[in-house]
């Protein structure tokens, strides 16, 4: 999904479908492209919509 894309913080994120302790993140593998208020902002407006549904 688009939104919970962390390529968008400039982060790179490898082994996502395995567990969550498998997961290796690379931060500032390049420039963001929006701020960390934009994507809290996307973050709570995607938790709101998965508890309403």
């Amino acid at each position: 999904m688009v939104l919970s894309n962390q390529v968008y913080l400039g982060r790179r994120v490898w082994n996502r479908k395995r567990s969550a302790d498998d997961l290796i993140v690379t931060e500032d593998a390049h420039p963001p492209i929006i701020d960390m208020e934009l994507w809290n902002a996307a973050q709570a407006s995607l938790l709101i919509r998965r508890q309403s549904n």
